[in-house]
């Protein structure tokens, strides 16, 4: 008789923490922010995890390797790397993310006010 363990063994926890974060379908509105830019520019986030997102744009646009990606449903920023792009859609990884309330870091305020501003 084969007895199956209820708790994973340390190789099962190895296997599992290589998973990929599990990605969540959104139809969330996003502006992309540069400082070279002299506007935000407006975007769809497709999909979204807790480590990147999935961005897609009406026209095509070329992305610098850095951005900040302002999620204007949830309120939050992500400082993101480009890490992959097409024409009209890019590949985001988030290096740190902020909510954007009255305890927003002073660095970070400008962003706080285009959330308000088109949120």
């Amino acid at each position: 008789m084969k007895f199956r363990w209820l708790w994973s063994t340390s190789d099962e926890d190895a296997a599992a923490d290589k998973r990929r974060p599990r990605r969540r379908k959104t139809d969330s509105r996003g502006l992309l922010v540069h400082r070279d830019w002299p506007e935000p520019v407006a975007g769809t986030i497709a999909d979204l995890t807790d480590s990147g997102a999935r961005v897609s744009f009406e026209t095509d646009r070329r992305l610098p390797e850095r951005v900040f990606l302002i999620d204007l449903d949830q309120g939050k920023a992500h400082e993101a790397d480009v890490v992959w792009r097409s024409a009209r859609e890019a590949g985001l990884q988030f290096v740190c993310s902020v909510v954007l309330d009255a305890t927003t870091p002073s660095e970070m305020k400008h962003l706080r006010e285009l959330w308000l501003r088109d949120a």
